[in-house]
Order: C-alpha cells, then structure tokens, then sequence
C-alpha cells in the first residue's frame, strides 16, 4: 500500500505535471510555505500585487471583484487540491483587480514570484507545467465567462452540475449562488427539483 504523507496532493499534483522524477520534485517543493488561515482571512487585497502562486490543501479561497455600487462579487472558487494566482498580476508585479479571502479555515501552499522565476531556469519542465496551469485557468474563466453571459438562471445551475460536479458537496449554497450569479432560492429549488428526480 502506497504511504501518504501530509503533503501528498501536492507532490502528486506536482508530479502529475512534472512527471515523477525525485530529484525535481524535492527542488520544486523546498520553494513552498505552508500557511493556516482563519475564516475571513484575506490572502489577497484588491489593489495590491499578487505575488504568490497557490496550491490550496483544504478549505475554500473565495476570489471577489468590487463593483461599481461597492458590492462584492464572486468571480471564482478555488477548492482544494488546486492552484491559483492572479495571472496578470503575478506576471506583470502590477496591482490586481481582485481581492482573494479564506472562505472557511483553509490551508495552503504558497510559492513567491522569485522562487518561481528560479524553478523556470532550474526545472525545464516546471515551465511546461505553468503553461498547464495557465491554460487550465484560461479555459476556466472562458466557461464561466460564457455561461454568465448566454445562460439562464436554471441553465446555469445545469452547467454547475456539469462542469464543477465537486461544488454541491464542498460549497455552500449561498456562495454557489453567488458564483452563479442567481438568488440562493432559485438554486435551491433547482437543486431540490434534481434530487427529487434523481430518486423517483
């Protein structure tokens, strides 16, 4: 039987990427810090610089945008045993345009800029594996971009059940329905309306 460790989604997340070499893995996971935060714990400030790339171990990472009228707006969730950073800021060390909180206790993984300028010169194919995550996030946002766009409230809540299956069972209902841009009562009724079919 295989051992786990307390690390293992990562090494395996990272092995997925950069294929299972020992030696590259111990020089990509020396370049991480652990870090515990508390329910409403901010990781990230809208207006400030995004320096990290973030592996989330367990817990929730709202990402929220500020509009106009001052209000916060989901743009995305980030659950465990995935990456994120402000790609446009990361790369460019200008302010983001997001703001990024602990949703509930999380713990995550984080990796500086420097520290990952260092892994694209040391480990060729840790640079193979940022193209994987960037076109991952790229595809991610287009999806979501396209349903908040085209779709209606309840073609909406069928894209979720699709597309992000693992949100019903890790995400409340209230942060689900602001992902999705609908009252929490509409997808309530959908989500009662699905379970009651799914066992008849």
């Amino acid at each position: 039987m295989k051992k786990f460790f307390p690390l293992q989604p990562l090494i395996e997340n990272i092995e997925h990427l950069v294929g299972n070499n020992p030696e590259h893995l111990d020089k990509v996971l020396c370049h991480f810090v652990k870090v515990q935060l508390k329910r409403g714990q901010w990781v990230l400030h809208e207006g400030h610089v995004c320096n990290d790339v973030i592996f989330v171990m367990s817990g929730i990472l709202q990402i929220v945008y500020t509009d106009k009228n001052g209000d916060e707006q989901t743009v995305d969730l980030i659950l465990k045993g995935n990456w994120f950073t402000d790609l446009a800021s990361f790369r460019s060390a200008l302010p983001s345009s997001i703001g990024v909180i602990a949703y509930r206790r999380t713990v995550l993984y984080k990796m500086s800029r420097q520290s990952f300028d260092k892994l694209l010169e040391a480990v060729p194919k840790f640079a193979m594996a940022y193209m994987k995550i960037l076109e991952a996030k790229y595809r991610d946002s287009y999806d979501r971009n396209t349903m908040l766009s085209f779709m209606s409230s309840d073609e909406r809540i069928e894209w979720l059940f699709k597309n992000r299956p693992e949100f019903p069972n890790e995400v409340p209902d209230t942060l689900i329905a602001s992902y999705l841009g609908i009252s929490k009562e509409t997808y309530c009724r959908k989500k009662r309306t699905r379970f009651v079919a799914k066992y008849q």
